[in-house]
């Protein structure tokens, strides 16, 4: 009865996880049409029911789930003594979740050192996809003491492009006709004029 029920529960818990899923991804409220969040709540309840399925598995066969308590208490303090930056990543993600610096589908800049399109934030370590197709992972812990630059937060953003030009040249007509050429990009925002500058005198141009 027990090798059954097991075998049951087993398939049951799939069947929930996939409706689970299935339901996040109809769900009309805010937070389940985040694909980082379904993610992280569908793998959290997955692990929570099979952990329920082994402890009343063990509990048909009549094992003690007090001693069973004991030794899950030890295992977590040795687990927890040995696995502190691996809890560390665990809250971070928690953290990440609910303060949202991003989410998924958000190409976002960490601390300088790595750039990327956020396509997944999981227990331990949030995943960039970066320009050049690789996949980059980075530790939430890492994230959340880090400075976070994200370039889609905002749907507007502006771009500063030095050009270097001979010193004989027109100042007025080097502006006049860079200005003409955005005039005809539909990329750029009517509401913000561009400008164009002089910024330095360089050694062997403007």
């Amino acid at each position: 009865f027990a090798l059954v029920y097991l075998v049951l529960g087993y398939f049951l818990i799939k069947l929930i996880n996939k409706g689970i899923r299935k339901l996040f991804k109809l769900g009309k409220k805010k937070f389940v049409n985040e694909k980082t969040i379904k993610n992280f709540v569908a793998n959290f309840i997955n692990v929570c029911l099979n952990i329920f399925l082994v402890l009343s598995f063990l509990s048909i066969l009549g094992v003690s789930l007090t001693g069973v308590a004991t030794i899950f208490s030890s295992a977590i303090l040795a687990v927890g003594l040995s696995l502190q930056d691996v809890i560390g990543n665990f809250a971070s993600g928690l953290i990440i979740l609910t303060t949202k610096p991003f989410i998924t589908g958000d190409y976002v800049n960490i601390n300088n050192e790595c750039e990327g399109e956020v396509t997944d934030v999981k227990f331990l370590a949030t995943y960039l996809l970066t320009y050049d197709k690789q996949v980059v992972v980075v530790p939430n812990k890492t994230i959340t003491n880090s400075i976070i630059t994200n370039y889609s937060t905002y749907h507007l953003r502006r771009v500063v492009i030095s050009v270097g030009v001979d010193y004989s040249c027109d100042i007025d007509k080097v502006k006049e006709v860079m200005i003409s050429l955005t005039k005809d990009d539909p990329r750029i925002s009517k509401d913000f004029k561009p400008s164009v500058v002089l910024s330095s005198f360089g050694e062997y141009s403007l």
